[in-house]
């Protein structure tokens, strides 16, 4: 659900919009509407990610990339810092995993294809706590 609530969320002020929606559609209750705000708000919020949510900047969230082989991948945020540079976000709800990366890794050889450099990679992890893993 949270991977479903952030696609909606560009900037803070998408917040409240989109978890009322999914409280509208009795998806979510309103005590997991407090639970899923304060996480999302501790992501937007923190020192090292709330540049990424803001409103200025263009950002897509869960875009399908179609690769030459007609392979399609989907990154859960990307925020152009330019026309040529982007920030890779990917939301994740398990525990860390090698494959995560190489998942940053495959949309980071996908979007060089097209002429775009991948400024930076991050995953965000979110439990009881947000973590946040900055991916070389």
């Amino acid at each position: 659900i949270i991977h479903e609530i952030m696609e909606e969320i560009n900037s803070k002020k998408d917040v409240t919009i989109a978890l009322n929606k999914f409280y509208d559609l009795g998806v979510i209750d309103n005590g997991q509407k407090d639970e899923y705000k304060k996480n999302i708000l501790a992501i937007m919020n923190h020192a090292d990610l709330n540049k990424y949510y803001n409103e200025k900047l263009i950002s897509f969230n869960e875009r399908e990339i179609i690769l030459k082989s007609g392979a399609i991948l989907v990154p859960d945020r990307l925020v152009f810092l330019n026309n040529s540079e982007v920030i890779v976000i990917d939301y994740k709800t398990g525990s860390e995993s090698l494959s995560h990366i190489n998942q940053l890794n495959k949309y980071e050889r996908a979007l060089r294809e097209m002429n775009i450099t991948v400024v930076e990679k991050i995953l965000i992890y979110i439990g009881k706590k947000i973590k946040i893993k900055h991916c070389k």
